[in-house]
């Protein structure tokens, strides 16, 4: 499993290209990127958390991956220094937050490529009703798109809002989500927006208002008119929302 770790500030160029959109990763001030084979993150240490999480995914990847057993175990980051990165121990017993994958396990068919979404770098606190209801829905959609359109380049990550809350005063808690989606075929490109509570609300943003939201370009290689356009997204799966058992050990 290969993996690259590098400082990556705006003006740098990207480490991991397969899962750049034309060519560029976000551009987001003093994250770390870590490539993954499968996917590439930006890591920030202050949040303890991606600030986002990149992938290509494809028609044949998504095959792959709806033939898979979900495989992968949580896990620190060792790749970033202890002071940086968030420990199991962050996540436990922490009331209604699950552990919420940015680029999902489901997009991913290989055991190796799986496992390496399950790292905490990957990880954001997610309601549990948005985790496993909403969000989950999204990302059906998203994999479904992809079959139909044959490949998209995706940004996943957090949006903080102007005073966000610390999980156990270390994990920074988004107050959304957003998911960012390019079709290279149609050169469309917009981002789902969904709210970090009970509520299931989300919105469909152009990449230009999403950039504003987050403060930075999550697609910086598309062209100022692309980013500028609401394109049509699918609307999310139906998916039971029964959430599943929790389990605390203190």
């Amino acid at each position: 499993m290969l993996m690259i770790l590098a400082a990556f500030l705006a003006t740098t160029t990207h480490a991991c290209p397969a899962f750049a959109a034309e060519g560029l990763l976000p551009q987001a001030p003093a994250a770390v990127v870590i490539c993954f084979d499968g996917y590439a993150l930006g890591h920030s240490a202050a949040d303890r958390e991606p600030l986002w999480s990149a992938e290509h995914l494809t028609a044949a990847g998504v095959a792959t991956a709806l033939k898979a057993k979900r495989a992968g175990d949580f896990h620190p980051e060792l790749l970033l220094p202890k002071s940086d990165r968030a420990e199991l121990s962050d996540y436990l017993c922490a009331d209604q937050f699950d552990r919420g994958h940015m680029t999902p396990v489901g997009d991913f068919g290989v055991t190796s490529e799986e496992n390496d979404t399950f790292t905490l770098a990957n990880m954001v606190p997610q309601l549990d009703t948005l985790n496993e209801g909403l969000w989950a829905g999204l990302e059906g959609a998203v994999r479904q798109l992809a079959q139909h359109e044959g490949e998209l380049y995706i940004v996943t990550g957090p949006v903080f809002g102007s005073s966000p809350a610390k999980l156990k005063g270390r994990v920074t808690v988004p107050i959304a989500t957003f998911k960012a989606v390019w079709d290279p075929a149609t050169h469309f490109a917009s981002a789902y927006v969904a709210q970090n509570d009970a509520s299931g609300a989300y919105k469909v943003v152009s990449i230009s208002t999403l950039q504003e939201e987050i403060g930075f370009d999550p697609f910086p290689g598309l062209a100022p008119a692309i980013k500028a356009h609401v394109s049509d997204l699918p609307k999310p799966l139906k998916l039971d929302s029964a959430l599943k058992p929790r389990a605390c050990t203190k």
